[in-house]
């Protein structure tokens, strides 16, 4: 209808125009047969009516909005004023401005439909096949601008591509049981939608934030189109396909957060590794399975890089996913902008690259339960910055070097489950900022070093189970640790500890759980004070070589209110215990 109007006032127009030249001959002819002095310049022909636009369909490329639209007005335009035009003096006006130019026909729908406009923008980036298949997230998404998206102006929309493209999204993850979806779907401009950023006065999206939103199925192709996206972060989700190729596309992506999904396939695929501008990479907690490829040194920006928990082990152990395998390759070092490397409970093997050491900006490595092997390289005490080193769970051999001392930022460092030997250093007396120290499950010896008395973090050591090759740690306990304020958890079993318990071990006032058992300690164990150890809950003195009797003091933390002791255990059990203690009303426990 909109369209017959447009052709009806333009030939009204004319009509007018024809009738009032005819008039203005009438007029002249009348002025001169009553002697009338009048002349009038020669008429010229009227301006040609505007010729009939063709509809214009949008090239094939992955525009916000079609590339070619109508033209805002007619291609012959009218005249500034009329070409023939009466004289000041001329009696008799025109009652129909002839200034007034023909209705512009600026409408894209001309020839067409606009529901066949819509098909033919979005199969720019979608096959026609699923836009026509109602069953598909992009046939449902066709629907809803065809039946219910109808205030926008398909011709004028700027970025209509990208209004669909976020539509498909949220078919295709169920965005009906989204934990929160304000507005979307709703006539308000996409950068509105809940988790949507546009930069202030744009209107391309910036950032998707949908993280623990409940999004549940795979992702789409049609990501593709946000050409200026910076983050795309939808962690803690059910996303469950593979990491689409069109993410490729966007040359701008700075964050990637698939984190804490289901999804599956490679990781550098050629699509991802041509992301330049790519900075965090985020995919733990998924069903990934890939190599870390030599061709990962394009993504020169790359400061996190973080792919841990793609091992999938059963309860009965049987490996469902091996996760990430093969090597570390040695371009990771060419990675000068990386902070953080987790890497953790994959499949990954060989020796750590000493060009790890080259990656001087690193903060965070966690390489911890793989299998990896050999000795840790030198190289890797040049990473200063380094607060959380995690190499636990592996099959790690050698020394620990003195250069660890080096390492003065750590407070994390836990070397556990490996098969370490020899004496570990004293200059970890330089790690001040320690918070955990875990070294159990190796084969070091030696006296362990009594170099706490500056550390005011610690929280947690453990340095048990070093009896792989060897006696594990030898001589007097170091009572340094017992001067540590903070220190909660001390974990010092089986290892051939001699000499009595330190006199100070009830010092700290935050001590939650002692174990020294299994080593040759001997002489009696020293009462407390009346306020000591209150927090304690597992204290455990078996297979030792204790004597005496458990003090009373010790005892009163046991089931009242002076403490929270629910574990005690000594060599408290035979004919000739070797201890004394009453059970259950002290010892919770006794061994023989």
């Amino acid at each position: 209808v909109k369209n017959n109007k447009n052709d009806f006032d333009s030939a009204f127009i004319l009509d007018e125009m024809e009738s009032k030249l005819e008039f203005m001959e009438e007029e002249m002819d009348f002025r001169q047969l009553t002697s009338f002095s009048y002349s009038m310049p020669t008429p010229s022909p009227p301006t040609p009516s505007p010729t009939k636009l063709q509809t214009l369909a949008p090239t094939k490329s992955p525009t916000a909005s079609p590339t070619v639209s109508p033209t805002a007005s007619p291609t012959v335009s009218p005249t500034a004023s009329p070409t023939v035009s009466p004289t000041a003096s001329l009696s008799v006006s025109p009652t129909i401005s002839l200034t007034d130019p023909p209705t512009p026909i600026t409408d894209c729908l001309v020839g067409t439909t606009r529901e066949a406009f819509l098909l033919t923008v979005f199969s720019e980036i979608t096959d026609v096949a699923l836009l026509q298949d109602d069953s598909t997230p992009q046939g449902k998404a066709y629907d809803w601008f065809v039946v219910d998206d109808t205030d926008i102006d398909v011709c004028t929309y700027p970025t209509l591509l990208q209004r669909y493209a976020l539509v498909v999204l949220h078919y295709s993850t169920n965005g009906k049981d989204w934990t929160d979806k304000t507005d979307w779907l709703s006539a308000k401009n996409e950068c509105e939608w809940f988790g949507i950023t546009c930069p202030e006065g744009g209107t391309l999206v910036e950032s998707i934030i949908l993280g623990a939103n409940n999004l549940n199925g795979p992702l789409p192709e049609e990501i593709e189109v946000f050409e200026e996206l910076d983050s795309l972060e939808l962690f803690g989700n059910l996303l469950s396909s593979s990491i689409p190729m069109g993410i490729g596309k966007i040359s701008t992506l700075k964050v990637i957060d698939f984190e804490e999904n289901l999804l599956t396939g490679s990781i550098f695929t050629p699509n991802l590794l041509s992301l330049d501008k790519l900075q965090a990479l985020r995919l733990s907690f998924n069903q990934f399975t890939d190599e870390i490829p030599p061709e990962i040194s394009r993504l020169t920006d790359l400061q996190e890089l973080w792919i841990a928990e793609n091992l999938d082990i059963l309860e009965d152990e049987t490996v469902q996913n091996e996760g990430i395998t093969g090597f570390i390759p040695t371009e990771i070092g060419t990675l000068n902008n990386l902070t953080s490397i987790l890497l953790y409970s994959n499949s990954i093997s060989g020796a750590l690259p000493s060009e790890l050491g080259l990656a001087t900006d690193l903060v965070y490595l966690r390489l911890e339960t793989n299998f990896f092997a050999q000795q840790i390289p030198e190289e890797l005490y040049d990473l200063t910055l380094l607060q959380q080193l995690r190499l636990d769970d592996n099959f790690l051999s050698g020394t620990v070097s003195e250069n660890i001392g080096n390492l003065d930022a750590l407070q994390d460092l836990r070397l556990t489950f490996n098969f370490l030997t020899g004496t570990f250093p004293a200059t970890i007396s330089k790690l001040v900022d320690l918070e955990n120290l875990l070294i159990d499950g190796n084969g070091f010896n030696g006296n362990f070093p009594n170099v706490f008395s500056d550390f005011t973090s610690l929280d947690f050591i453990d340095i048990s189970e070093n009896r792989n090759d060897g006696p594990g740690f030898e001589g007097p306990i170091p009572d340094t640790i017992f001067d540590i304020p903070s220190i909660r958890i001390v974990y010092m079993s089986n290892n051939s500890f001699t000499g009595p318990i330190p006199a100070n071990y009830a010092t700290p006032p935050l001590l939650r759980d002692l174990y020294l058992n299994g080593n040759n300690l001997d002489g009696e164990v020293p009462p407390i004070g009346d306020s000591d150890l209150s927090q304690l809950s597992e204290f455990l003195l078996q297979e030792n070589d204790l004597t005496g009797s458990i003090p009373e003091s010790i005892c009163a933390l046991v089931n009242s209110t002076k403490g929270v002791l629910e574990d005690l255990w000594s060599d408290c059990s035979g004919e000739n215990p070797q201890i004394q203690c009453d059970f259950p009303e002290c010892c919770t426990k006794c061994f023989e």
